[in-house]
């Protein structure tokens, strides 16, 4: 969803035109993702278990 609204923005500033919105949509996007990037090495673990049976106990968390 932020990439489609960052694209339409670029996109809408430059006439429709792709190929000059495309950098304008990579440099308002960088810092999104580099957030993003940074977040997965410690929210990673919340959502992807190394085991089934690790998998099998966060769920079970829930449900309790």
């Amino acid at each position: 969803m932020v990439a489609a609204e960052t694209l339409a923005t670029t996109w809408t500033a430059k006439d429709g035109n792709t190929l000059a919105a495309s950098p304008g949509d990579h440099d308002r996007m960088r810092p999104y993702v580099a957030q993003c990037q940074a977040f997965a090495h410690v929210g990673g673990p919340i959502m992807m278990h190394a085991t089934q049976e690790a998998l099998d106990q966060r769920n079970a968390t829930f449900r309790a």
